[in-house]
């Protein structure tokens, strides 16, 4: 027999599972050093929780604690209002700035292109051909 795995060693300490299983893993533990030390740890956590007290707690003590939770993250009537206002205004001020810069590149590319092409016009009619690889434009 393999190891016991986590299932197997719960339905073994609840004592949830048929007697020819059991004597199957009361066996293996007799032989296996490590599920032998794995029992006797389980056993000893099992007698220690059930050694301890319960939580006596008022019958409200649920109630109790929600309310306060309640009071803590109550939202006041004025942030109703501001907050969400706070934050339209800024996604319209971010679009708005978005379309300004979006404009003022596009605009500036444009008038880069034509600055290069006015450039061109005027070297050809001045008679420069395009330039060649070396630099000495077609002469």
């Amino acid at each position: 027999m393999k190891c016991i795995d986590k299932e197997r060693w719960l339905k073994y300490l609840k004592g949830e599972m048929e007697d020819n299983e059991r004597v199957e893993i009361t066996d293996h533990i007799e032989i296996c050093e490590r599920c032998r030390e794995m029992a006797q740890k389980l056993s000893e956590t099992l007698k220690i929780l059930d050694s301890l007290d319960a939580l006596d707690a008022e019958p409200q003590f649920a109630t109790m604690v929600a309310g306060k939770i309640g009071k803590r993250h109550q939202v006041r009537p004025w942030e109703r209002i501001v907050l969400p206002a706070i934050a339209a205004t800024a996604a319209i001020l971010s679009i708005v700035i978005g379309i300004f810069l979006g404009q003022s590149l596009y605009t500036s590319s444009q008038t880069d292109n034509s600055a290069i092409t006015s450039t061109e016009t005027a070297f050809q009619s001045y008679g420069a051909g395009p330039m060649n690889l070396n630099g000495n434009g077609g002469i």
